[in-house]
């Protein structure tokens, strides 16, 4: 396995898979898009496929925003705390850790930013890279989206 950072094009190379997991769109800012795509595009082989999920709009703005997550176990502890953007665009995230390290916890503190995208938006940007949505599934039940699917995963082809 490897990593390739699609924000800039390498080689010729073609795929005949690309996959971005864990929501790592939601961490792509709006105006990266385009770019990111149109290298995805031109990284696809003819007849290649690009997967990636994303927690649902739903999601982030119903279950995720303004909300405060921690879970505590006897090595490790951690606060999740999360606050919308006031344009309602991303959710800004903070985690801290405290993990215990002989007889006293350090903290670690992570900052993070997820942006809050539309399928329809979504699948008009891919379009405009010149790539085509197969289907738009449910990331919990793999059937059908509906309007409170919490993860959403899309299966997209290089458009011909």
């Amino acid at each position: 396995s490897f990593w390739i950072h699609f924000h800039n094009q390498y080689g010729n190379t073609q795929y005949d898979l690309i996959t971005a997991v864990c929501d790592g769109i939601n961490y792509i800012k709006p105006k990266s898009l385009p770019k990111l795509f149109k290298n995805i595009k031109n990284s696809l082989a003819d007849n290649g496929t690009f997967i990636f999920d994303i927690t649902s709009q739903y999601m982030l703005l119903n279950q995720l925003c303004n909300n405060v997550f921690f879970e505590d176990y006897d090595d490790m502890s951690y606060f999740w705390r999360n606050k919308i953007a006031k344009n309602k665009s991303k959710i800004y995230m903070n985690v801290s850790f405290f993990v215990k390290q002989g007889d006293y916890y350090t903290r670690q503190d992570e900052e993070h930013t997820k942006y809050i995208y539309t399928a329809k938006y979504l699948t008009d940007e891919l379009k405009k890279a010149g790539l085509s949505v197969l289907k738009i599934t449910d990331g919990n039940t793999f059937s059908k989206t509906h309007a409170k699917s919490l993860r959403q995963i899309f299966v997209v082809k290089h458009k011909e």
